[in-house]
């Protein structure tokens, strides 16, 4: 394998990667809230996002052009367009948004269907599932009562 150098501008290291539904694309996410796109066949192809906010988990989904980004307050999804320059295009999808409060972890179940949000307001952890349908996130339910702070979870 051949070592790519991705020139970062916030200087912080990427905290998580995903690809395109394709493997043609890899995504980088720094912890304050950079995104780079980098075509995986053609190195001199480079594209970034600068989000202006810290973020903490990206994630590309498998059954469309879409990449959720998390952030420490609130969860987006951008749809992933080509330019005609073969140029990555962000654009926000508003239906696609969850606002919670202190977010700590997210996890994508493997089929794409269902999303956990860990959250911890006021010292009090709980988890926000939400079912992820073609019009946007749907709660399911909130599970409360833990007696500790929740440090990952899986479907």
């Amino acid at each position: 394998p051949r070592e790519v150098t991705i020139s970062n501008v916030d200087h912080d290291p990427p905290i998580c990667c995903t690809f395109d539904y394709n493997n043609e694309y890899i995504f980088l996410l720094t912890a304050k809230g950079t995104i780079f796109c980098q075509k995986i066949e053609l190195v001199a192809t480079k594209n970034k996002m600068f989000l202006d906010k810290s973020a903490l988990f990206i994630h590309h989904f498998i059954d469309r052009n879409y990449i959720l980004v998390a952030f420490y307050d609130s969860i987006c999804v951008f749809d992933l367009t080509r330019s005609v320059d073969d140029i990555i295009i962000y654009k926000k999808l508003n239906h696609f948004e969850i606002i919670l409060g202190k977010i700590s972890y997210v996890k994508i179940s493997y089929n794409n269907k269902y999303i956990a949000v860990v959250t911890l307001i006021n010292n009090n952890p709980s988890v926000h599932l939400y079912e992820i349908l073609s019009t946007g996130f749907s709660p399911i339910n909130i599970f409360t009562g833990f007696n500790s702070e929740i440090v990952c979870v899986d479907f």
